[in-house]
């Protein structure tokens, strides 16, 4: 899984930058949501049973980088929607930054289901993003 987490991360800065040409702002949240990706890739998570040990400082790495991937992704998504161009590309873009909140909040809110959760929260985001970065023939492209 930590191989993918880093493709995502490198695929996603890769296909979004000649996309987002001339909004700084928005290549810069996208530059952090793929590196801090990759850092969360890189440092693991405590093991989901409680009696295996872990390294504290490595789960906390792994924390921090997935919670700056999840804020900057969630700023990613609503301020596309003062780039994009047509009214349901902006409401698909304020929506899916609202599920990357909700969808958050259910983490902590509902642990128990936290991997269903995330999971929901990666086809959300990265669905969005293959079609925003392909999305120039059905009207959604960023002014140029």
């Amino acid at each position: 899984m930590n191989t993918t987490f880093i493709l995502l991360g490198l695929g996603s800065m890769l296909s979004g930058w000649p996309y987002l040409k001339g909004y700084g702002f928005h290549k810069l949240a996208l530059l952090i949501f793929g590196f801090s990706l990759i850092g969360a890739a890189i440092y693991q998570h405590a093991p989901i049973v409680a009696v295996v040990a872990f390294d504290a400082k490595e789960d906390w790495m792994h924390s921090l980088f997935s919670s700056v991937t999840g804020a900057s992704f969630t700023v990613f998504a609503m301020s596309a929607t003062f780039i994009l161009r047509n009214r349901p590309a902006k409401a698909m873009a304020l929506l899916v930054g609202v599920l990357a909140i909700l969808l958050s909040v259910l983490i902590f809110a509902i642990p128990e289901f936290r991997g269903i959760w995330q999971r929901a929260m990666f086809i959300v985001a990265f669905g969005w993003l293959i079609v925003l970065f392909n999305g120039q023939e059905k009207g959604y492209t960023i002014p140029r």
